[in-house]
């Protein structure tokens, strides 16, 4: 994930926490709230597995956000938190539970498909500050 769209702070953290709403699945929660820019922050604890198991599966989100991410419709923040099952997950289930969160909580369209989309290494996510 580029720079950029990191979040990194502890208050920003605490604050989607606080402050955001969130949606479940069986291997991620994700926390978000509306903001002026697209900021993902990734946490994984100890109950997942060992720091390689961790860093791996901060890598798998962080690369799976960036392919939904042009497809936003409003700049939000957001924060993912790994559950435990996560573990035994292929990059495929991690993405397409992301994508389904995301279109939960309509911040996607439900014809997006990530497989038709790219990683964002070179572009700057495309988003509209519109409602729908």
């Amino acid at each position: 994930m580029l720079k950029e769209y990191r979040l990194k702070n502890r208050a920003s953290f605490n604050y989607i926490y606080r402050k955001g709403k969130t949606l479940r699945s069986s291997i991620i929660t994700l926390h978000f709230v509306e903001s002026t820019s697209i900021k993902m922050g990734i946490s994984v604890s100890k109950k997942v597995g060992k720091s390689v198991v961790r860093n791996k599966t901060k890598r798998r989100i962080g690369e799976a956000f960036c392919r939904l991410a042009p497809h936003l419709y409003r700049p939000y923040n957001y924060v993912a938190v790994a559950r435990e099952d996560i573990r035994e997950s292929t990059f495929t289930e991690i993405i397409d539970t992301l994508e389904s969160l995301l279109k939960q909580g309509k911040h996607i369209p439900k014809e997006v498909s990530w497989r038709k989309s790219e990683s964002l290494l070179k572009k700057e996510p495309e988003y509209s500050l519109e409602k729908e």
